[in-house]
């Protein structure tokens, strides 16, 4: 998928039709929200931000938003990324902003972890808030042998290694739909693939609109000018 730029921004609804084209699905969330998010207007506007454009499902588990909320700068100056706005959802978010150390010297604030090693997974079932000297130690985990609580999901890569999506798992579109509930979090489900098609096409026909509007407004100006001129 092509990068963002702010100068260059598409609609939703093409933002939308380039996920179904890379084998993306359409997820609601709303249950799980109403019953286990933490229920504040930014919280719930920025997830639903995210989560109307659909996610990358993998068979790991992973969830992964539309790479202009993966990491900042990359796809886009976006001012949240798909896991904050996942752990501020799901999880209590955290406002520590001074490093507090223990007795041996090692950093306890606390920051995010991805269990999976997966830095633009959102999916909340993969992220926990932890000290980050024990965020540190998950990065020697070879398969769990870190001895963290609670457990890694899967070997520790760096980001370098996630950049090449040669390296991503297996995702798992429509065609697979049975497999991708028994992925999915707690209460979350999915919605049929054209659920979004009146809004788009209704979106679609208004931005013609308004491009016609503009050009018949500037051949008015054009008109009015040489008219004056004449």
């Amino acid at each position: 998928m092509r990068s963002v730029k702010r100068s260059s921004r598409r609609t939703v609804a093409e933002m939308r039709s380039e996920m179904i084209e890379n084998n993306a699905v359409f997820l609601d969330w709303s249950f799980k929200i109403k019953t286990e998010g933490k229920n504040t207007p930014e919280n719930r506007n920025a997830f639903n931000t995210i989560s109307e454009k659909g996610f990358f499902v993998f068979e790991n588990g992973c969830i992964l938003p539309h790479p202009y909320y993966s990491k900042k700068g990359k796809d886009g100056p976006v001012r949240f990324r798909g896991h904050k706005a996942s752990m501020n959802m799901f999880h209590l978010p955290k406002t520590e902003t001074k490093v507090q150390r223990n007795e041996d010297g090692w950093p306890t604030n606390a920051v995010i972890s991805h269990l999976c090693h997966w830095s633009d997974c959102m999916n909340p079932d993969h992220l926990i808030w932890e000290p980050r000297w024990k965020n540190w130690k998950r990065l020697y985990c070879f398969g769990c042998d870190c001895n963290n609580t609670p457990s890694c999901l899967g070997k520790f890569h760096p980001s370098s290694y996630w950049d090449d999506e040669k390296n991503w798992p297996t995702k798992i579109g429509y065609d697979r739909i049975s497999e991708i509930k028994e992925k999915l979090p707690k209460l979350v489900k999915v919605l049929p693939k054209d659920h979004y098609k009146k809004v788009d096409l209704k979106d679609s026909n208004r931005l013609k609109r308004l491009k016609k509007k503009k050009i018949h407004d500037k051949q008015t100006k054009r008109k009015q000018k040489s008219r004056k001129l004449k």
